[in-house]
């Protein structure tokens, strides 16, 4: 299906917005530039079209999927920011949170922007040192 763009009269099959999607590695500006049209263009293509939309959708997984592999690669050397970053985030439900969370011992533990990867280190050689 082609639809004619607005801001240069060119026509966009499906197929080339999805391949430009793809060597752009879903960056919807830079495949915008790639076909030579304005990103709203792309962006309205991606609203009425669900296989762009997947397309686009696919590749963003994608990206998350690399940045989740290079979180984990970071907790398996055991930097204290990925340490951090993933008990802020992903530990909620076991108690960890920008307010903090009880540790073993039932000392209420504070984590925020003024912790220091420094003490997260030591608060985690601690608790290793209490089980």
């Amino acid at each position: 299906m082609k639809k004619r763009s607005k801001d240069s009269g060119k026509t966009y099959s499906t197929e080339e917005i999805k391949e430009a999607i793809k060597e752009s590695l879903g960056i919807i500006s830079s495949a915008a530039r790639r076909l030579g049209c304005d990103r709203s263009t792309l962006y309205k293509r991606i609203s009425q079209e669900p296989e762009i939309e997947k397309t686009v959708n696919d590749y963003e997984e994608e990206l998350v999927d690399l940045a989740e592999e290079g979180l984990r690669e970071k907790l398996v050397k055991r930097e204290p920011w990925a340490i951090q970053f993933v008990l802020k985030t992903k530990g909620k439900r076991r108690g960890y949170s920008d307010q903090g969370r009880y540790n073993d011992r039932q000392r209420f533990v504070f984590y925020d922007e003024e912790t220091t990867s420094r003490d997260v280190y030591q608060i985690l050689k601690n608790m290793e040192a209490i089980k």
